[in-house]
């Protein structure tokens, strides 16, 4: 009988579970306690399986339950972040326990994206960041109101800010003509993920400021005081002030910091602020990653600067037949979110090119305009992509009530 000892770290799955985590991260309390009370669900989906080990948790197993968080976020049970941050830590888990890689989920193929597109353009004004800051000083709180500076200068997030050592920041960027953020970043990454922010003169300027009021320490937060504590004055003192300007919170001021250096890396506003299309060229693709790197989230998850902002794609000039096709669709298919979401996107592909070539949407289709598609709008698509076309039409066809009549000849095609 084979003994399992859950990769040398003994005990119980949930046991186990914490020692490594624990050894994984080392002395990053809030890093180690977030992912222990993240894995708390899938530790109870290991128990419903009759998983006891770590031995006997397989690539399957993650697969299965990727799917069940997609089922719950389909149905409304929870948030694609938070479905996203459950993955990620099992994730986590398992290169923590195994040492390696080998068993891992993308929460991306199975959730979608995670971040939210922004609709609504921030405060771009430094006057009205400048006049908060000054009304916050005035209040004797002068480390808070500088933290204000440096979330809309540098892009920070406040744990960011709050935990920067403005004396080597500012030694940095006369000498360099960048930042280096390694202090309070996500995930713990800060010692191992290089994150330059460039420096102009008004980031200087404001740096020497910060080495004044910081003085000797190495970060903000007072003496005798917790992060925690001094996180939820600032909260407190800070916010009120900056809703007065129109700035709705620190998550304002670090969109601000994207949008500019949009502008200023791709020679276009943002699509938030601008609301227009601008064609993906190799060089505004590059600046797109670059500014994704300034703020963290790294070169591959460029993705998420669509929630500072905005998103290129909704303001992508859409075809009536497009339109009409996403009308029709609504919410009629069924099943999983990341099959819906295939068939609709396949599907509005069918309506632009039905349209381009017959000027026809979705309301006036026969079934020969379907099998124009197959037949050559298809022909540069592999054997597998016809095919799941085809699984698409069934679904229009099915939609309009054309199955009888339709599907026979369109499956001798």
């Amino acid at each position: 009988m084979k003994t399992f000892t859950n990769f040398g770290f003994g005990g119980s799955l949930k046991y186990a579970t914490k020692r490594a985590l624990k050894l994984y991260f080392g002395n990053k309390y809030s890093t180690v306690n977030s992912h222990i009370n993240r894995v708390k669900p899938f530790l109870n989906f290991c128990q419903l399986n009759d998983i006891k080990y770590a031995e006997q948790i397989t690539q399957e197993l993650i697969e299965d339950y990727a799917e069940f968080l997609e089922d719950k976020l389909s149905n409304g049970e929870m948030k694609v972040s938070y479905a996203h941050n459950l993955l990620s830590s099992v994730n986590e888990l398992m290169r923590a326990i195994r040492h390696n890689n080998q068993i891992w989920v993308s929460p991306f193929k199975y959730l979608g994206p995670r971040s939210n597109i922004r609709t609504v353009a921030p405060n771009m004004c430094i006057s009205d960041a400048k006049l908060a800051s000054r009304e916050v000083s005035a209040l004797g709180e002068h480390e808070i109101a500088i933290l204000i500076w440096l979330a809309m200068l540098l892009g920070l997030r406040l744990r960011e800010a709050i935990l920067i050592d403005v004396k080597d920041a500012y030694k940095q960027a006369v000498k360099f003509g960048y930042v280096d953020i390694r202090k309070g970043t996500k995930g713990g990454r800060g010692k191992r993920v290089e994150r330059l922010v460039s420096a102009n003169k008004l980031v200087i300027k404001a740096l020497g400021v910060a080495c004044n009021i910081q003085a000797e320490r190495c970060s903000f937060i007072p003496e005798n005081q917790m992060l925690i504590t001094f996180y939820r004055k600032v909260h407190r003192v800070a916010l009120p002030i900056l809703k007065k300007y129109d700035i709705k919170d620190f998550n304002d001021l670090r969109a601000a910091f994207a949008c500019k250096e949009f502008k200023k890396l791709t020679g276009f506003d943002a699509p938030v602020i601008s609301q227009q299309y601008v064609e993906q060229t190799p060089e505004i693709k590059d600046g797109i990653k670059t500014i994704s790197h300034e703020m963290g989230h790294g070169k591959e998850r460029h993705y998420v600067l669509n929630s500072y902002c905005g998103s290129n794609t909704v303001y992508k000039q859409t075809s009536k037949a497009e339109i009409k096709m996403k009308q029709f669709l609504g919410k009629r298919l069924t099943g999983k979110a990341s099959t819906i979401a295939k068939h609709r996107s396949r599907a509005l592909i069918i309506a632009k090119k039905i349209d381009e070539r017959f000027n026809k949407h979705i309301h006036q289709y026969q079934v020969k305009h379907l099998l124009w598609f197959l037949r050559e709008g298809c022909s540069k698509y592999s054997e597998g992509t016809v095919k799941n076309y085809l699984l698409t039409i069934k679904k229009l066809v099915k939609l309009l009530n054309k199955s009888k009549d339709w599907l026979p000849i369109l499956l001798k095609k």
